[in-house]
């Protein structure tokens, strides 16, 4: 299943021994299958339901604020922060003046939020998990089948779907 190549250093002239896969096109196949899988997976019915659910409480209060360059205090590092407002932005969500994600449960369609352009940056970011999971098991040289279980674990996982 793996084979040796020689790779040479650029600096010394040394050389070290590194594994490359045999058959990467099954694992090309399994990374498509998982990507096409988890899409469906996390895209199934993501506008439902249109109101404020896990998350999105905190998520798009936060979004809002940076969009809006309104000053706030959180204790968790802003970079998933940003990268919603950041894509959000790219995407065309703008904030609607009123709402604040202020109750889980409470409606978008009254105020005409876009809450479902947030809601595709998170469940892009849930489909890349899957085949990254599979491929980081398939570097550590673990076989088909044992990186195929720790990626369905991710592609079927509650908490990874929403």
């Amino acid at each position: 299943q793996w084979e040796r190549v020689k790779v040479f250093s650029k600096h010394d002239g040394s050389s070290s021994i590194h594994p490359r896969r045999k058959n990467r096109a099954l694992d090309v196949g399994m990374i498509l299958l998982l990507t096409m899988l988890a899409f469906v997976t996390r895209f199934y019915r993501l506008s439902e339901p249109p109101a404020v659910v896990f998350d999105e409480y905190h998520f798009g209060k936060f979004t809002n604020w940076v969009m809006n360059r309104t000053h706030y205090f959180d204790i968790h590092p802003p970079l998933g922060k940003l990268t919603f407002a950041g894509l959000g932005y790219l995407m065309g969500y703008e904030p609607v003046e009123g709402f604040m994600y202020d109750a889980i449960g409470k409606n978008y369609t009254e105020s005409g939020t876009k809450y479902y352009r947030l809601r595709v940056i998170a469940a892009s970011f849930g489909v890349a998990t899957v085949p990254m999971v599979y491929e980081t098991c398939r570097t550590m040289r673990l076989s088909v089948v044992s990186a195929l279980l720790p990626s369905a674990a991710m592609l079927l996982d509650f908490l990874n779907l929403i």
